[in-house]
């Protein structure tokens, strides 16, 4: 991830937190993470106010990221 060493301590370790999170409970809950329709794959996306991150769980234990943006 050569994208993420270019980020200054603080943006890593905010996304690191925002992944952590999404690899303990990547689950839709209506609250973080949403449904993100785009035919023929359907995706999800994690919001937490900083980051947005599209993925899709693949099974328990697997998770495909597709697109990662800081939102402020």
């Amino acid at each position: 991830m050569a994208a993420r060493a270019a980020l200054d301590e603080v943006w890593r370790d905010e996304l690191d937190a925002a992944l952590a999170t999404l690899e303990t409970a990547p689950w839709l809950d209506g609250a973080r993470r949403f449904e993100l329709p785009m035919p023929p794959v359907i995706l999800w996306l994690h919001t937490d106010g900083v980051w947005r991150i599209a993925y899709r769980v693949v099974d328990d234990a697997f998770v495909e990221v597709y697109d990662i943006r800081r939102t402020l």
